[in-house]
This record gives structure tokens, C-alpha cells and sequence, in this order.
């Protein structure tokens, strides 16, 4: 994702030094008399070229500063908490670097969007393009730069679309079952070995807490395991062969995303036993090592016979073979983002972990259970800190959805930055052909053409090359929309909703810009236009 944004980002600075670059075009005809008068006194060529530059540096300086202090704003909505175990954040801030950076790219953007106005501005031939002063001489060809217009409204209907799909997941994303429960769960973190406790002790104290817990009033049941969901352990993997899968030449071993669990996690968390059993007083420390596959892992290590039963080999676990006793249904492990993969369960009885995340099932409000579950911990543990303390609908909403929320605050601000440049693109075009087409204009009105006839061209000008390069944006979505299935794989491709709105919107959009220099050459007096021709 780091990489797309990165691209579309270098796509809608392209987009920008383009707008100026026509900009700066624009003007050229007007400081012709300019050069041509500093060309008379002596001044050289390069000369020329390192004033109009050094222009459109400073020009690009204040646009760097002006962004910098946007970005600035904006770090602060986009740094984001991810609410783990660990106390893990992304924080976007503006430093010394992203100073250097930005300026930097700037200057480099100012050179090739005054390159070429500078260029035709400080030609040696000045002085027989000053010779006519005839309107129809001075109309320069703007097919170039509507080509241009039209590769920018193309690029935004394809943000556009984008940041709308990838909105519409999120909301998608919101309403779906992540393959456990979320409501009537209270979740928190604790770590025994800050307090002085060993393997052993954490692990007596994790077992008394849970009795304890059960036993109170308005608690259903209570769990362990290493990690939250959506947590940042759960990306923890375990290097394992397969008793009779045969491993790709060159490959030790299987490495399959894991994390340690006890009794009662499935019950608590109501993921399902499609096969065999779950853990419980059975798979302590002195017995054989035992472990859970879910459905994904199950379907592609065993796909014609029963897992139950079979052993794997976990590398570094000096405990032997584990056997596997059950297949739990598929769940949503690091984002609701994430494709369905393996996962192994392993008993949190026999781990050397003291850190660990405590699950209790409430039959009211699990928010109202905060301060009774943390008075029974520390009247069992006083020393223990407890932190990390949230609902799992919480840890559903703010870790499960972090990366989509991420996405769609990047992509969305990108498609409007590039929808209001483009749109901004074509006015500055189409004012520009007006402007030099005021002579033919007010011979056409002249003739008797009316003011409906006049305005209807104009405004054809803008729309219909604007209506190209939106079916063109459009089809570039449909092709390119696989580059995100990596991201978000449960997105709704091809989305009528999504493609619709951004073809209305931008061909409104493209209205308003063509409408303004169409109503102005709507009004143009013929008389006043002939006789200073």
C-alpha cells in the first residue's frame, strides 16, 4: 500500500506541474513584448531562462511551504493509535526530513513546469513573432494541452473510484463477522513478570484468575491466550513440518502464522470446533504437545483426509511431536483486510510465556465489568499492572479496520486533490481557447450567430473531451482494480454505485469549468471585438 500511495502521490504532483506548466504558457504571449525588449538590450538567452525559472521556484516554494503546513495539520488526523498489547502507533509528523524532502521535490516540479514557457518565452526569433498584431496569428493550438486536461480527468475518475471502493469496503468491513465474537467480551492485558514472576507462577496465577473470574456474578466465562485479535503478536509464526506433506525442494520447513491459547478461548470467544476438540485440563505442561489447525490450514496440508490425529514437528519445541486434536473454524487474525490463511493454535499450558491477554465473557455490559475484574485482579496479584483494557467490539472497530481506515484517509484526500486540479486543468484551457478565438467568436456573432449557439460550442469544447477522458479513466479502474485485491479482498469489484458516481460527479464537475468561459464568450460585443482587431 506504502508503494501505490507513493505512486498516486507522484501521479497527482505530475498533474500539478502540469496545470502550472499550461499556466505559465498562457502567459507567454503577454511577456513576449517583455523578452523581446531585454533580447534588444543585450540581455542573453540563458539569462532569460535562469529569470523565468528562478520564477517558477519561487512560485514552487511558496506551494511547498503552503503544503508543508497543510501536512502539518493533517499528521495529526492521520497518526493513529493501534490500540495493541504493546504500545504500537503510527504517527505521521512533519520533521527536518519531510522538510528537505518536500522542498526538494519542488524545485524539482518548478523545473519542468517553467522549462518549456521558458524555453518559448526566451526564443532568439522574439522579434518576427512581434511583427503581426493580428488576433488570428497570435491563436496558439491547444491540442497539447487538452491531451494533457485529458489525461488528468482520466487519472482523477480513477482515484475517484478507487477512494470510493475502498470506502465502501470499510463500510462493508464494519458489518461483517470477523469469525469470533465481539459483543459481551471484556479484554485486557497483564505481564506477571514485571511483578517478579517466573514461567510458573504467571501461569498458576492465569489459571486461579480465571476460576476466580467464572465464579463471579454477571461472567460467563474467562480465557487466556498470547494475544489480542487484530493484535500485534498475532503476526508471531512457528516453523513446522508436516508429518507426510512432502516440503518444495529447498524449504526446511512450513512457516505458519500462530499464537498460544488456554481452555476455554474457543468457548469464550464462540469460534467454533468444526473437528475434533478444544483444549483443556488435558493439554497441560507434562502432556504430549498438542495443537489446533483452523479450516484454511486443515484444507491445504490435509485436503483428502482427516487432520485429527496427525502430527507436526514445531521447530525449537523441545517437547516432541504435537498432535493435532482439533479444526476451528476460520477467523480474521491480524485485519479484516486479510485474506483467509493458516493459523495454528498451541496450548498456552505448555509455553514459556508470562505475557498474556485475559478474555472474560460478560452477560451485561462488558464495559460495567471493568472495575469488578480489575478489583479480583489485584486482590489476587496487587503488583501486577493491568493495562490495555477495551471491549472486543472496541478492538474489532479501531485494530480490525486500522489499515482500511488508513487507506481510505489516504486515498480519499488524493482523489479530490486530483479531481479539483483537473477541473482546474480544463478551465484554464478552455478560458485560454476563448481567449484567443475572440476574433472568430465575434465574427460568428456577427453573421447571426446567437448567444445559446455560441456558449453550446464553448461549452462541447470542455464536455465532450472531458466525457472521452472520463470513459477512458473509467475502463483504466476496471483494469487496474486488481491492484488492490491484495489490500482489501472482500471488496465489491466493479461496484455500479461507485463508477456512476464518479462519472456524475466529474462530468458535473467539468460542466461548471466549461460553463464559466462559455457564458463569458456568450456576452462577447462583436462590435467593440471587430474594430480592436
Amino acid at each position: 500500500m506504502a508503494v501505490m500511495l507513493f505512486t498516486l502521490v507522484a501521479i497527482v504532483l505530475g498533474i500539478a506541474t502540469v496545470n502550472v506548466s499550461n499556466l505559465l504558457l498562457s502567459a507567454v504571449p503577454l511577456r513576449l513584448r517583455e523578452m523581446a525588449v531585454r533580447t534588444a538590450m543585450g540581455a542573453p538567452r540563458w539569462r532569460l531562462l535562469r529569470q523565468l525559472l528562478l520564477e517558477s521556484a519561487i512560485l514552487s516554494t511558496a506551494g511547498s511551504v503552503f503544503g508543508l503546513a497543510i501536512a502539518a495539520r493533517w499528521a495529526r488526523f492521520m497518526s493513529i493509535n493501534l490500540g495493541s498489547d504493546i504500545a504500537v502507533a503510527f504517527q505521521a509528523q512533519v520533521d527536518q526530513r519531510v522538510a528537505i524532502f518536500t522542498f526538494s521535490v519542488g524545485l524539482f516540479a518548478a523545473f519542468f513546469a517553467g522549462l518549456i514557457p521558458a524555453w518559448r518565452c526566451s526564443r532568439t526569433d522574439l522579434n518576427s513573432l512581434l511583427k503581426s498584431s493580428d488576433p488570428r496569428n497570435r491563436m496558439q493550438k491547444t491540442w497539447g494541452r487538452q491531451l494533457l486536461v485529458g489525461i488528468q480527468v482520466a487519472v482523477a475518475a480513477l482515484f475517484l473510484v478507487i477512494s470510493g471502493s475502498l470506502l465502501k469496503n470499510l463500510q462493508v468491513a464494519a458489518t461483517q463477522n470477523p469469525g469470533f465474537r465481539i459483543d459481551h467480551v471484556l479484554t485486557l492485558s497483564l505481564n506477571p513478570s514485571t511483578a517478579g514472576y517466573d514461567v510458573k507462577k504467571s501461569h498458576a496465577l492465569y489459571t486461579d484468575l480465571i476460576e476466580r473470574l467464572q465464579s463471579m456474578p454477571g461472567v460467563g466465562s474467562a480465557a487466556i491466550a498470547q494475544d489480542k485479535p487484530f493484535g500485534v503478536i498475532n503476526n508471531v509464526s512457528t516453523n513446522l513440518t508436516i508429518e507426510g506433506y512432502k516440503l518444495p525442494p529447498n524449504q526446511p520447513s512450513i512457516q505458519i502464522r500462530s499464537g498460544f491459547v488456554s481452555p476455554g478461548y474457543f468457548e469464550t470467544l464462540a469460534i467454533p470446533m468444526i473437528r475434533g476438540r478444544a483444549f483443556d485440563r488435558r493439554d497441560d505442561a507434562n502432556a504430549p504437545r498438542t495443537v489446533i489447525i483452523n479450516q484454511a490450514m486443515a484444507e491445504r496440508y490435509w485436503p483428502n483426509r482427516d487432520p485429527i490425529g496427525a502430527r507436526v514437528e514445531i521447530k525449537g519445541d523441545d517437547g516432541g511431536p504435537a498432535e493435532v486434536i482439533g479444526v476451528a473454524r476460520d477467523a480474521k487474525y491480524g485485519g479484516m483486510n486479510e485474506h483467509p490463511m493458516d493459523f495454528l493454535y498451541r496450548s498456552y499450558n505448555q509455553c514459556s510465556e508470562t505475557y498474556a491477554a485475559l478474555f472474560v465473557e460478560t452477560e451485561t455490559n462488558p464495559e460495567a465489568m471493568t472495575s469488578a475484574v480489575r478489583t479480583a485482579i489485584q486482590n489476587m496479584a496487587p503488583n501486577v499492572a493491568v493495562f490495555d483494557v477495551r471491549t472486543m467490539e472496541n478492538q474489532f472497530r479501531e485494530n480490525g479496520m486500522a489499515e482500511m481506515r488508513m487507506g481510505v484517509q489516504m486515498f480519499t484526500p488524493l482523489g479530490a486533490v486530483a479531481l479539483i486540479l483537473s477541473i482546474l486543468g480544463l478551465y484554464g484551457v478552455i478560458s485560454y481557447s476563448v481567449g484567443q478565438r475572440t476574433y472568430e467568436i465575434g465574427i460568428r456573432l456577427a453573421l447571426g450567430a446567437s448567444n445559446r449557439h455560441v456558449m453550446r460550442m464553448v461549452l462541447l469544447q470542455g464536455i465532450r473531451p472531458s466525457a472521452m477522458a472520463l470513459a477512458a479513466g473509467l475502463g483504466l479502474a476496471l483494469m487496474l482494480e486488481r491492484m488492490t485485491s491484495e489490500i482489501f479482498p472482500d471488496r465489491h469489484l466493479h461496484d455500479p454505485v461507485v463508477y456512476g458516481g464518479a462519472f456524475v460527479l466529474i462530468l458535473f464537475m467539468s460542466g461548471i469549468a466549461s460553463y464559466i468561459p462559455a457564458r463569458r464568450a456568450s456576452i462577447v460585443d462583436p462590435n467593440i471585438t471587430l474594430r480592436d482587431s
